[in-house]
């Protein structure tokens, strides 16, 4: 197998574009866990609302005790989103929902909705526009088409830790109405499927993912001016909200969750001033990741665009000279004219909409490491 071999700079220019995309990939990883790490922590009373600020999130929150000063609570309450070692429950009639089955009603399960009652949780319902929150369409297999003749459906495979992956098939444009239109700002959650009681079950919509179709597998969530987006996604990755996804697919026989279950979910009642920090710092996250898996696609089209004569070594050898000497100009030249078709190609969108986000993305992470508290190597 032959091998292409560029000069030293030309590697490293490359090169330097997949160590940059790793290290924002890990860190949006960070500041969305830690985002609901937070959360955990608020809802199990082990920290105050009034003691968060922007620098909690740059603490390591694995160890609760991190946490020092205002924020602490000095006795915490013990944790409700744990197993509490119970066996069985006993309820009474006024406890009786709608369901009979004894999978309903375990000791867990209760524990986790008396903790969410207790800070104050209100329904899912009340969070959200009803107009716009629903369903999305359901295209038969047999009707997928290309990408040149339709557009992205968004599955329910698709959605990871609070990210939504490119869709690998395409419905026919007909499809593309306002009940299964995916809006910037929208909140995807798996609601059938296999994987229904796992984190990963949940995406929040960027302006990537604006005007793709979403199916019937996830549930469109249009939050109104109570609740913040990026708030929600970082509650939906925790124990106390999982544990209510579980409950209700609880000897179904089917991983299903019916509206009426969604629209009843508890959602904790905190602060919109907290709900912003959290929910601004899931959102960075997200964008660092959406930075690192283009600077990888951006990577491979620059050896594409070597191999295949569009750039040369010497183009690429004056951007990385120039970069060392702080200067972007040349490497701005280069990553405006790639595409996810590659390099020049007519009528096609950019990689990357934006440099100026993705330039200011690699200069937090050059200055402050992958996180703050984590020193600048990798």
């Amino acid at each position: 197998m032959r091998v292409v071999v560029p000069s030293r700079p030309v590697q490293t220019y490359i090169g330097d574009k997949v160590r940059q995309a790793e290290r924002l990939r890990k860190r949006g990883k960070r500041f969305v866990e830690r985002s609901r790490k937070l959360v955990e922590a608020l809802l199990l009373g082990r920290v105050k609302e009034m003691g968060i600020t922007e620098g909690t999130l740059d603490k390591d929150l694995t160890n609760i005790e991190d946490l020092s000063g205002p924020i602490a609570r000095k006795q915490p309450i013990e944790p409700k989103a744990r197993s509490t070692g119970a066996k069985s429950s006993r309820i009474g009639t006024i406890q009786m929902q709608q369901r009979l089955d004894a999978g309903y009603y375990t000791p867990d399960v209760l524990a986790n909705d008396a903790s969410l009652r207790t800070y104050g949780a209100i329904l899912l319902s009340e969070c959200i526009d009803l107009k716009y929150s629903g369903y999305g369409v359901l295209p038969p297999s047999e009707a997928y088409v290309s990408s040149e003749r339709g557009v992205g459906l968004i599955r329910g495979g698709d959605l990871s830790l609070g990210s939504i992956r490119s869709p690998e098939v395409f419905a026919p444009v007909e499809y593309r109405t306002s009940r299964g239109t995916a809006i910037e700002g929208d909140v995807l959650l798996l609601i059938k499927g296999a994987c229904i009681d796992e984190a990963a079950g949940v995406g929040l919509v960027t302006s990537r993912q604006h005007g793709l179709v979403f199916n019937g597998s996830c549930y469109r969530i249009r939050t109104n001016a109570s609740t913040d987006q990026g708030f929600l996604i970082a509650y939906f990755l925790t124990e106390f909200f999982l544990l209510q996804k579980r409950r209700e697919i609880a000897n179904t026989g089917i991983a299903y969750n019916s509206e009426d279950s969604v629209l009843g979910y508890l959602i904790p009642r905190i602060s919109h001033r907290v709900q912003k920090l959290i929910g601004n710092a899931v959102k960075d996250g997200l964008q660092a990741g959406e930075h690192s898996a283009d600077l990888i696609v951006c990577a491979k089209l620059l050896v594409e665009a070597l191999i295949e004569g569009h750039l040369t070594e010497s183009e690429l050898k004056v951007a990385q000279e120039a970069l060392e000497h702080g200067d972007r100009g040349p490497d701005r030249a280069i990553l405006a004219r790639l595409t996810r078709k590659g390099i020049d190609v007519p009528g096609e969108p950019p990689l990357f909409p934006d440099l100026d986000a993705l330039y200011r993305a690699i200069d937090q992470v050059n200055e402050t490491g992958i996180f703050p508290d984590q020193g600048a190597n990798l």
